[in-house]
């Protein structure tokens, strides 16, 4: 009952507010907080951006849209976390900044989120504690004429480390997304805390300013953090720690860099929306920020009014596509190219699973082509076109688009997987082992570090191997659903049963057993009962359930 009642809260909202619209190049903000809040929360964006780029290593590939809600409440239902007081969210086709009002007059916590945005897009993955340090140490950029002042003390975070003290080097490098130091309110805000102020002291104290650039370059390469961290400052993060507990006993500095403020954001012109549009944006956030079953009556109350929108058809085929009914999200993906749809996500879906479906390539090849003609920052179908012209034996093309999935999303370690092997292929090893070494950096989890070890072995040896079917694994960006664990392994037998499959693994962490059903996705093989000449595969599986949700043949 709860849900239901927060679904009816977020539609009737979205219906009867007054939303607003303001737009540059770059950022679109939609609020129902008023002109001037829309007027402020963008020209506040596009001085930091203006302010950060000097620190890109380049534009943003994607078009970035700020929601701000007139409520701290309604901001609630949207949010990833409890401790979240606003929050960045990527997406296929834009990426996201969302806030309250109630926060967004304080813009240090838009800056923060803007800073993840840009190094989403231009870095690495990066240790926690150094990008959450980053975040908050640009996010007291002050902008004033043509001159910023960087690395403006926050009271709260210096009271609360005075009070608390530091954490032990040992779980401070430890903490995750998943750690109660990172998802506990109380205990988040010492984190963060000291993620400032190690990162503060980094970039201006003497003594370690000057190494900082050593350091990102090391991490950029593909450096294991603890060693870069050692190597750059020539000390260990414990030894740091000690030095940024007397850090924060003097007297902070701050630094001046002379800036040529950008002009082109008081150009924009409000408009206003209306509650059709309004609900649209609020389903796709939902959509994105993994809270599909919201967005679902969104959909179906614009639906309901008769709007029959491209847009609002495609919202219902990604809910089907992540309720895992493939006909139905098949349906509805042509009905909206039917009616006209014009958003890249579209085709790219609809092309996905016409070719997990085994249809002709003549089928699914023009609508991938079409993905990217519409935003060829569209990183995963850049990335499926370069398989299937790695498929074809054309590596050259396909390292063409791998490439440009990886400049587009850095931290997809699927992305620099296939680039290091076609590369490899084509005899160029110290690109090849390049890349592999940005595959480990990026892996998230014990499968895709297992495959990343793989590559690094593979384009370590002098002798390039002959060519043979690619190990790259299907990026989770554009699954519909891959489970919350995975596994790369051999399955040695198959039991059949009346419904479903028993699929035997073999895997360094051990034997798995894990049921194949009706809503598994994935490469199409036909396997006869029993046992089996081992295959190499790739798994995404639900832990609770074991139900497999997709399998990769490697």
């Amino acid at each position: 009952m709860r849900r239901l009642a927060l679904i009816a809260i977020l539609v009737s909202q979205a219906e009867a507010a007054e939303w607003v619209r303001i737009a540059t190049s770059a950022f679109e903000v939609y609020t129902d907080a008023g002109e001037e809040t829309a007027r402020e929360a963008l020209s506040q964006i596009e001085r930091i951006h203006s302010a950060f780029a000097p620190m890109r290593s380049r534009d943003l590939p994607l078009p970035a849209r700020i929601i701000v809600f007139s409520s701290r409440s309604e901001f609630e239902r949207t949010r990833p976390s409890s401790t979240a007081e606003a929050f960045f969210q990527s997406g296929p086709e834009r990426d996201y900044i969302v806030a309250h009002r109630s926060v967004s007059g304080n813009y240090r916590v838009l800056r923060h989120e803007y800073v993840h945005l840009a190094l989403s897009h231009s870095s690495s993955r990066l240790p926690l504690w150094f990008e959450e340090g980053t975040a908050e140490f640009y996010s007291t950029i002050d902008i004033s004429g043509t001159r910023l002042r960087i690395g403006e003390p926050i009271p709260d975070h210096i009271r609360k480390l005075q009070s608390a003290g530091l954490l032990e080097a040992a779980v401070f490098a430890a903490v995750d997304r998943g750690s109660p130091w990172y998802s506990d309110r109380d205990k988040a805000g010492l984190f963060y805390a000291q993620c400032w102020a190690l990162v503060h002291m980094m970039n201006l104290a003497p003594g370690y300013r000057g190494r900082m650039p050593v350091f990102a370059d090391k991490l950029a390469a593909g450096d294991p953090p603890a060693q870069a961290f050692h190597e750059a400052f020539g000390k260990n993060l414990a030894a740091a720690l000690a030095d940024a507990a007397y850090y924060l006993r003097r007297p902070f500095r701050v630094a001046h860099v002379a800036w040529e403020p950008s002009q082109h954001e008081i150009q924009a012109q409000v408009e206003r929306i209306g509650r059709t549009e309004a609900a649209l944006v609020i389903g796709e956030l939902l959509i994105y920020s993994g809270k599909p079953e919201l967005a679902e009556e969104i959909y179906a109350r614009v639906e309901k009014d008769g709007t029959g929108s491209p847009e609002s058809v495609a919202g219902s085929a990604m809910i089907a596509l992540r309720r895992g009914s493939t006909r139905e999200a098949m349906r509805q993906f042509e009905r909206a190219i039917a009616l006209g749809s014009r958003q890249a996500s579209v085709f790219f879906e609809y092309a996905m699973l016409l070719r997990d479906s085994r249809a002709e390539a003549e089928r699914y090849r023009p609508l991938l082509e079409q993905a990217i003609a519409i935003q060829p920052s569209l990183a995963e179908a850049q990335f499926i076109l370069g398989l299937e012209y790695s498929r074809e034996g054309n590596e050259e093309k396909a390292v063409e688009h791998y490439r440009k999935a990886a400049e587009i999303l850095p931290r997809q370690a699927n992305f620099w997987h296939a680039l290091a092997l076609s590369y490899h292929k084509l005899g160029q090893r110290e690109l090849a082992l390049r890349c592999a070494r940005r595959t480990l950096q990026a892996a998230r989890n014990p499968a895709e570090m297992e495959m990343a070890e793989a590559a690094i072995r593979l384009t370590s040896n002098q002798q390039v191997e002959p060519e043979r079917r690619s190990g790259v694994a299907t990026p989770g960006s554009w699954q519909s659903s891959t489970g919350d664990s995975a596994i790369v392994g051999q399955l040695v037998r198959v039991d059949c049963e009346e419904s479903e499959a028993r699929l035997h693994l073999k895997t360094s962490a051990g034997d798995f057993i894990l049921r194949a059903t009706r809503n598994t996705r994935g490469d199409v093989r036909q396997l006869e009962c029993g046992v089996q000449k081992p295959l190499n595969v790739s798994v995404g599986y639900d832990a609770a359930t074991k139900e497999i949700r997709r399998i990769v043949f490697r």
